[in-house]
């Protein structure tokens, strides 16, 4: 018997898919046609694994720094054991079909469930591809009209390997290896290729506010008066470039005294005056991370729970489409959709029908709708399927749908109106400005009142433009307006705030504002950034989990662990700019634009490079609390970063500029068709699959480092201190380290 298999993610979406097909059969994990020629099973998420170093050879069960670096030739993977029965089922189905339909999430994880699967039971027939975004009926009966061939997704399957392989590589080799050099110490200390970078950001955001020293600096305003309109208005001076400091303020109150005293009962000269109406379109529709921001900001829900309810509100109420997205645009065929959703919105909620009675814009599409700018998901949206039942949703989820809903309407209310005013002066060879703006009409910010407000807001640095609110009077260019008042404004500069969950997601998403390294800035400004939308919620709380971020109200804040963490890493293994360049490259091999192994090669190399920079290091272990904020303890300042030495890494950033190569990957198997994880599995194998326990048994069995104190030991001839004899671990061959180490890394050989 053949037959054509469908492969879903989870039973939910089999069961779906089966009410579309109308399949009704439902047998042992799997439901088939009546004339047994469509069979639809599922898996329960990944049901494949990636092994742990021991799987490879049983010595690596006992961590020691002269194994490294581990990297497999041929990838191993393992069955889970609490899904092996839903397993041997889907293999078992696999092997009959003549023909297999993939219909897990849309995509790189999803594509890899299925097709790890098909390689691992060596199917060779031909491949389909179902692009689910949602499933309600009509989504669902869509995507079946719209089928693809496999090879149009194939890339996408190429890109979840190389980040499940190269999340491996770096996990596992930088983890044993920054936890064994630790002196006497029982503190794994957990690396990730994006984990480590995400505690890096709050360390530094941390370590900025606590050594925040305030600073005064001066403001001039001058009150003016408009003749012809018999008003007056205020308007800020705009100081000189040689005025100001490297953060465009000015820091000599004298200064502003002088010019205030000079300009007093001048005339001023208007040189530009312009008052226009100002269109703001609508808010766009909602990605994760956006949707993540809002509800943490207004609701206080934490990323992975805005995540799980957005989940829930796409397969279980069928309420709203796919949620983990990184677009907030929406084809244009679907504008054809709108009063149809419209319409059912209003007769499921009477307070959708309350938010859809300004919705006068459905003749004609805002900008919202932008084939161009089409990612694998569209916008998170509300489906409008006609079964949903609010009254089936939980307060939470509620507030979330709402939330998508609104900012759906909105994109067929009018835009707001601002009346904005600016004007520009000068006189006694000094310049002064004002701007104005003021609503007018609200258009679709009446749907959120304040809240857009608050939620919109961005901070605002020292020295920003000035904004008026009230009204400047008409004038004309030319026109003399005679100052009245001055008065010099006093300010102290303020720290930044610590990250909230909120905040930290929008750094990672935009990573790019907060890397200094010039050779990655300018690559990173149109970047995934760091992470992507469906796996930071996760990366934040499994650092939280793991002792180096905490939850202080709202704020995330920096532990003492993540303190030393940072010091003891090496600044390109820190760097959000090396990861985030990684992505880029994850996207471009999803792209079809760049050779998977050519990423594998440049990871391999690299951390090849880290391991034999950093073998020979020891580092001293401080005490600490794993739970214990930065913004609250008095540092230990023991340790320093194991920096780089003399030899020069080798940089990724070449290797992703020339993607044409088809050079095979070192150390790694002439075909990437094995199983990944999802990144929630990813970070686990990341971290070593034994307790504590064993893991602080495993470190006292490796090889320490031999240090002796020798009373005719040379000094150090860089900082003078006494050299200490050592042992190098892997050869055993004597040398002398400075005592200042790490401070100072000055080595002597013993002859």
């Amino acid at each position: 018997m053949s037959y054509n298999l469908y492969i879903c993610e989870k039973p939910s979406q089999a069961k779906d898919l089966a009410r579309n097909l109308h399949i009704n059969t439902k047998r042992d994990g799997h439901f088939i046609s009546s004339d047994n020629q469509t069979i639809i099973t599922w898996c329960l998420g990944h049901l494949l694994e990636l092994s742990t170093p021991e799987a490879y050879d049983p010595n690596y069960k006992f961590w020691r720094i002269n194994q490294l670096p581990i990297i497999p030739s041929t990838w191993k993977y393992e069955v889970s054991k609490k899904t092996a029965p839903q397993y041997k089922i889907v293999s078992q189905l696999i092997k009959g079909a003549s023909l297999v339909t993939i219909a897990t999430d849309y995509d790189r994880e999803g594509e890899a469930i299925a097709r790890n699967l098909l390689n691992r039971a060596r199917y060779k027939g031909p491949i389909k591809r179902l692009c689910l975004t949602a499933l309600d009926d009509k989504s669902i009966q869509r995507a079946l009209h719209n089928i693809l061939d496999g090879s149009q997704t194939k890339c996408l399957y190429e890109a979840a390997i190389a980040r499940s392989h190269a999340d491996w590589v770096v996990g596992m080799n930088l983890t044993r290896l920054f936890t064994l050099l630790l002196k006497g110490s029982k503190t794994v200390i957990s690396v990730g290729r994006v984990q480590t970078p995400t505690v890096t950001l709050v360390v530094e955001r941390d370590n900025a506010i606590k050594n925040f020293v305030p600073k005064p600096y001066y403001n001039l305003f001058l009150d003016v008066y408009n003749p012809s309109a018999n008003a007056s208005y205020r308007v800020k001076w705009v100081p000189k470039e040689e005025y100001v400091n490297e953060e465009g303020l000015v820091i000599n109150k004298e200064i502003v005294d002088n010019i205030a005293q000079k300009m007093a009962q001048k005339i001023l000269t208007v040189t530009d005056y312009t008052n226009k109406i100002s269109k703001q379109q609508p808010m766009l529709p909602y990605d994760l991370t956006s949707l993540q921001q809002f509800c943490n900001k207004s609701f206080g829900f934490s990323a992975a729970t805005t995540l799980s309810i957005a989940q829930s509100l796409y397969e279980k109420h069928k309420a709203t489409s796919y949620p983990r997205t990184d677009c907030r645009y929406l084809p244009n065929s679907q504008f054809g959709d709108v009063p149809e959703i419209l319409r059912n919105l209003a007769s499921q909620d009477p307070e959708a029908q309350k938010q859809i009675n300004g919705a006068t814009r459905t003749q004609y599409p805002s900008r919202a709708f932008d084939q161009s700018k089409i990612t694998a998901h569209h916008a998170i949206i509300p489906t409008g399927a006609p079964n949903v039942d609010i009254h089936k949703m939980s307060d939470s989820e509620y507030k979330v749908y709402n939330a998508i809903r609104k900012a759906y309407i909105a994109q067929f209310y009018p835009a707001a109106e601002y009346n904005c005013t600016s004007i520009s002066l000068t006189g006694e060879n000094e310049n002064f400005k004002a701007n104005s703006k003021v609503l007018v009409n609200p258009g679709w910010r009446i749907l959120y009142g304040a809240d857009i407000d608050n939620n919109k807001k961005e901070e605002k640095q020292d020295g920003d433009e000035f904004e008026t609110t009230g009204f400047i009077p008409p004038c004309n260019v030319g026109d003399k307006h005679p100052v009245q008042n001055s008065f010099v404004e006093s300010k102290m500069t303020t720290p930044p705030s610590h990250f909230t969950e909120a905040t930290l997601l929008s750094a990672m998403e935009n990573i790019h504002r907060y890397i200094t390294e010039p050779k990655w800035k300018k690559m990173l400004k149109e970047t995934s950034g760091l992470g992507t939308p469906a796996t930071r919620a996760s990366i934040i709380d499994s650092v939280i989990d793991r002792g180096y971020l905490e939850r202080s109200g709202k704020n995330i804040l920096s532990t003492e662990k993540a303190l030393f963490m940072t010091k003891i890493i090496p600044a390109d293994i820190r760097s959000a700019g090396m990861t985030a360049v990684w992505e880029q490259a994850l996207d471009s091999i999803a792209k079809g634009t760049m050779d998977p192994s050519k990423f594998m090669d440049s990871i391999t190399r690299w951390i090849a490079f880290v391991v034999e920079q950093n073998a020979n290091n020891s580092i001293e272990t401080p005490a600490f609390s794993a739970t214990t904020s930065t913004s609250s303890q008095t540092r230990n300042s023991r340790t320093s970063s194991t920096s780089s030495r003399r030899k020069k890494a080798p940089t990724t950033k070449s290797v992703f500029a020339n993607s044409a190569s088809n050079e095979p990957a070192q150390g790694t198997s002439s075909t990437t068709r094995s199983k990944t994880t999802r990144t929630t599995r990813a970070r686990k194998v990341t971290s070593p699959k034994t307790t504590t326990r064993s893991a602080n048994k495993n470190i006292n069995t490796a090889n320490n480092v031999a240090s002796t104190s020798n009373s005719n030991a040379p000094t150090c001839p860089k900082c003078g201190k006494i050299m200490i004899l050592r042992h190098n671990k892997t050869t055993n061959e004597a040398f002398y380290g400075c005592s200042g180490f790490p401070n100072c890394r000055s080595i002597l050989k013993v002859s």
